[in-house]
């Protein structure tokens, strides 16, 4: 007889609630419950709408490719699937910083630089954007990063090689299922063990922004309570209120890829038609979004 599978721990109070999904706590001071709206906005919130089913196909969509980096060593906050529309995930205390790795010339790379967009990069660029909605989610650079207290150098060395190795893997992932990663955001968290909790806090609540940065992109995309919108896809950021001290990781905490990878923190083009298959689609009054996004979760589960 087959054993039963464990119960998954219920969900408790509400503890942050952002523009893409909801966290919720559980009896496991090491877990969280993120549940995963049907909400949609851009351009730092100036444009909003409802996108029947996002919720649920980007929760799956998210699970599906944390699953994929995970195999290839990348550390995830992802425990086990909760529902139709959440994962249950360790709790960790938010890094500040949105990572945004490039593939494509699209979004705000184009218009900052004034490169032709669709133009195929040598080698993938990388980008860090300051996560504060109140300052639009500024782009910055390592010595920022010190300046802020933000994270370690060595948290951001290891940030970056995380960042490459994700783009790495799921770029060939996708191309295989005849989709282009263009470019796409990601967020990092510390997980703390019960002994070394962060000095100023516990762990804290993943922060979410979402939405996007006026003409930015995909790295801008929604970040919801480890989500935040990607820089290169607009969206904003924002701290979750409970964060620990910044910068000071300690020997207790492991650093995690949080937050979600989807449609809408992600640029997926069609490789043979160029349709963007992502939240461009709401951004640009493209239609078909919820299309769009069943469209990548079928060619995930290999029924295109």
């Amino acid at each position: 007889m087959a054993m039963a599978e464990p119960a998954l721990p219920p969900r408790g109070e509400r503890l942050y609630e952002g523009k893409a999904k909801v966290v919720f706590a559980t009896p496991d001071p090491g877990l969280v419950r993120i549940y995963f709206k049907d909400d949609a906005t851009a351009f730092d919130g100036r444009k909003r709408g409802t996108i029947g089913d996002k919720g649920r196909l980007n929760a799956r969509i998210s699970a599906h490719l944390l699953r994929v980096v995970e195999a290839a060593g990348v550390p995830t906050h992802l425990v086990a699937e909760a529902g139709e529309r959440e994962l249950l995930c360790r709790r960790v205390e938010i890094i500040p910083l949105e990572v945004v790795v490039r593939n494509v010339v699209a979004g705000s790379l184009a218009r900052r630089l004034g490169l032709e967009p669709g133009r195929v990069l040598d080698e993938p660029v990388t980008e860090l954007y300051y996560k504060r909605d109140d300052l639009g989610d500024p782009l910055i650079n390592r010595d920022h990063v010190r300046l802020l207290g933000l994270a370690t150098a060595e948290e951001v060395d290891r940030i970056e090689a995380m960042a490459l190795t994700v783009n790495r893997v799921l770029r060939s992932y996708l191309l295989e299922r005849d989709l282009v990663l263009v470019d796409f955001k990601l967020e990092f968290g510390r997980a703390w063990t019960p002994a070394s909790p962060p000095a100023a806090a516990p762990a804290a609540v993943p922060a979410e922004g979402a939405g996007a940065v006026p003409p930015t992109e995909p790295g801008t995309g929604p970040s919801g309570p480890s989500t935040g919108p990607a820089p290169g896809q607009d969206g904003g950021g924002g701290s979750a209120p409970g964060t620990g001290s910044r910068g000071t990781p300690g020997p207790g905490s492991t650093l995690l890829l949080a937050d979600e990878i989807s449609p809408d923190t992600c640029r997926l083009w069609d490789r043979v038609t160029g349709e963007p298959l992502d939240k461009d689609r709401f951004r640009q009054d493209l239609g078909g979004v919820a299309g769009a996004y069943a469209e990548v979760w079928r060619r995930l589960e290999g029924q295109r």
